[in-house]
């Protein structure tokens, strides 16, 4: 069986760097980040994964952490985009 960790990370940079409402908001969506970056930005963390099996099938759990990093005096600007990056990944295709 191989890892669906790769395939999850590449459709989940699709789905937060095409999302328009979300690319208003920020200066990227960003793999690697340059030390000259203006926030906010939007990146993805490490990720977990356990594998599991039952009588009739294999498969992993994963656990996909995301990042907004904002220069804003609160959580308010980081939490709308939290939302937003939400609303972009669980929305239909």
């Amino acid at each position: 069986m191989r890892s669906a960790m790769w395939p999850l990370q590449m459709a989940i940079f699709q789905r937060l760097s095409t999302d328009e409402e979300l690319n208003a908001r920020v200066t990227g969506v960003l793999d690697a980040v340059s030390k000259d970056q203006k926030k906010p930005y939007v990146t993805t963390g490490d990720d977990d994964v356990s594998p599991f099996e039952t009588k009739t099938s294999k498969g992993e759990i994963i656990n996909v952490v995301l990042h907004c990093w904002s220069d804003y005096n609160g959580k308010k600007e980081a939490m709308q985009i939290l939302d937003l990056m939400l609303q972009a990944i669980t929305r239909e295709p």
